[in-house]
């Protein structure tokens, strides 16, 4: 079989978009326009009537295929570990998070994870089992035969242990970066496999050596070539990325780096940890994390909304009506202020505070709400 070569020197041309909508229409009047692009190098017929398919929910509200995009965030947000379960959520069909239905067929995923250890990576594998019921007959494999020596380590998730699966293949600290022999040697992977969804985490590890993400010349570079690679090969890119400290910032001016990154994504996830509760769960005590998500679409309605969830570890997610997301300050300051209330209360009306109720609205044992009670007694004496 020939080896098939990409090039990565342009971005979408005339040319190739003659080629594409070749590929993707049978319509006569697709099939000129290829024709012309092809043998003068330009478009002159009016594409206004021209049928192209637009972008299509894959995850609705979350992911849409046909559009490059960001999943950013500030360090320690969770995002490896929500792009992994989108990741397996697109090749399995299963809902993403265990609650949102995955709308497009199941495909073939392959996620290139270069800031995490492989130690890492198998932990988050193996959490996921219970939920997608897979259980240990999908397995991981470390492949021997390497490309070269920076590239090594792979994880074989294995379609086969379940009906309808496709294959997710993680590659894990391989050294990868946007260069083109590595893009060759994964548009090679996606023709081979089949390959629709292409996760890169994170944006800043794949840099190539000497450039930075600060420089609009860099960042220009690296998309053109993300670019190519999606349209020559048909799949969809979707990269981690780090936001910078600044809370009030908006849009671009969000992201670490250049802002052209985010003039480049046609869809971007905005993850945002807000605190962390020590909820009173089940009969014991949990340490849950609160997380907000914005979605910000270019072509999708709707073009921004947010989302607010619960991460409790081990792979369980629930989602949070807006009014219950608390962001900024401990739940707890809420619930002794609200202590104290009730406790003014029950000194001036014999107002009877129902303990039980108030644990469970706070998510505390009823001990703690004890203290929180005799804490704001003991600072009104004072």
């Amino acid at each position: 079989m020939t080896e098939r070569i990409f090039d990565f020197s342009r971005t979408l041309d005339y040319k190739l978009f003659g080629d594409m909508i070749a590929q993707l229409d049978d319509h006569e009047a697709a099939k000129a326009v290829a024709n012309e692009a092809r043998e003068v190098g330009f478009l002159s017929t009016d594409l206004v009537d021209l049928v192209i398919p637009e972008p299509q929910w894959a995850i609705k509200g979350w992911l849409a295929s046909g559009l490059n995009g960001l999943l950013a965030g500030q360090p320690k947000t969770f995002k490896s570990t929500m792009m992994l379960d989108m990741s397996l959520s697109l090749a399995t069909g299963e809902p993403f998070l265990g609650m949102y239905a995955v709308e497009s067929d199941p495909a073939s995923v392959i996620y290139i994870q270069e800031e995490n250890t492989i130690q890492d990576m198998r932990s988050h594998f193996h959490s996921l089992y219970e939920r997608y019921g897979v259980g240990e007959s999908w397995s991981l494999s470390y492949p021997t035969k390497k490309r070269d020596s920076n590239l090594h380590h792979v994880f074989q998730w294995d379609p086969n242990a379940k009906k309808h699966a496709h294959a997710v293949r993680s590659f894990t600290r391989r050294g990868f970066a946007v260069e083109d022999e590595h893009l060759q040697w994964l548009g090679e992977q996606i023709v081979a496999e089949d390959v629709k969804w292409v996760f890169i985490d994170p944006l800043y590890k794949i840099t190539p050596p000497g450039m930075s993400l600060n420089g609009d010349q860099t960042i220009s570079l690296m998309t053109r070539k993300l670019d190519a690679l999606s349209e020559q090969t048909g799949c969809n890119i979707i990269v981690v990325h780090h936001q910078n400290k600044d809370k009030s910032a908006k849009g671009g001016g969000k992201v670490m780096g250049s802002n052209l990154i985010w003039g480049w994504a046609g869809q971007t996830m905005w993850v945002d940890r807000g605190v962390e509760v020590e909820a009173y769960r089940e009969g014991e005590r949990q340490t849950i994390h609160r997380i907000s998500v914005e979605h910000d679409f270019r072509s999708m309605a709707p073009l921004r909304s947010h989302t607010h969830l619960e991460y409790q570890g081990d792979a369980k997610w629930s989602e949070l009506p807006r009014e219950q997301f608390i962001k900024g300050g401990r739940p707890a300051s809420a619930g002794k202020a609200e202590a104290l209330d009730q406790m003014r209360r029950q000194d001036s009306e014999g107002y009877t505070i129902d303990v039980n109720a108030f644990a469970k609205k706070y998510e505390r044992d009823p001990k703690t709400i004890r203290n929180w009670i005799g804490e704001s007694r003991k600072a009104e004496e004072l």
